[in-house]
């Protein structure tokens, strides 16, 4: 390099992942460069930079029979219970919102949601919109610390052209929040669930 040129020195850090097993928070890399030459052999010292590191998190569901025939049975109502678990890593989440959409045919009991959440649920019957107001999900949530669940029961009384088919139970599921530490918005999708979702061995198709 001649006197005065310049360029860019690229650097990659592979974080442990999980990035602790310790229940610490707000985790960084701090990297404080220094440069010398052969016409000047002290370092000189650059300002500190310091990475935040991101906070991995999870949105994962399970779905359980609460009653009814199973496999479902064309004009005969089945009970199911929906559970969507949230989990986090090192940093602190807050703005916490889920949202889903209860299909059309698919009734749920209010009385069934969790008695820890009830007060932050809205469900607005007329639309099938399922809004979970969470705030604030803990750092190692899932991990360290229990995990954030919500929990409710749905009705579903299949019809004869649902036959052979998996019944939705839930759609359009996604949470969103903002890291507090780095401020990143974070946006989590979860795939449909229909009673395919079941225990391995149990049958969640319709029959006549």
């Amino acid at each position: 390099i001649r006197d005065r040129d310049s360029g860019t020195l690229r650097m990659r850090f592979n974080v442990a992942n999980p990035a602790t097993t310790t229940d610490t928070k707000n985790l960084t890399i701090k990297i404080r460069p220094r440069i010398k030459s052969n016409q000047n052999e002290q370092f000189i010292s650059g300002g500190e930079i310091e990475l935040k590191i991101s906070s991995p998190s999870a949105l994962t569901n399970s779905v359980s029979h609460a009653g009814g025939p199973l496999p479902p049975l064309v004009g005969q109502q089945s009970s199911f219970t929906v559970r969507l678990i949230l989990k986090n890593s090192s940093n602190d989440y807050r703005n916490g919102v889920l949202t889903a959409l209860v299909p059309v045919g698919v009734n749920l009991d209010t009385n069934s949601i969790s008695a820890s959440e009830r007060n932050l649920v809205k469900f607005d019957s007329s639309t099938g919109r399922l809004t979970w107001e969470l705030g604030q999900l803990l750092a190692h949530s899932g991990v360290l610390r229990p995990e954030r669940s919500l929990e409710f029961t749905v009705r579903v009384t299949p019809s004869s052209s649902q036959v052979g088919q998996a019944l939705e139970l839930l759609r359009g599921i996604e949470f969103q929040a903002v890291d507090s530490f780095t401020e990143e918005n974070i946006k989590l999708n979860n795939q449909d669930i229909n009673t395919n979702a079941l225990p391995s061995g149990q049958n969640g198709r319709v029959t006549q």
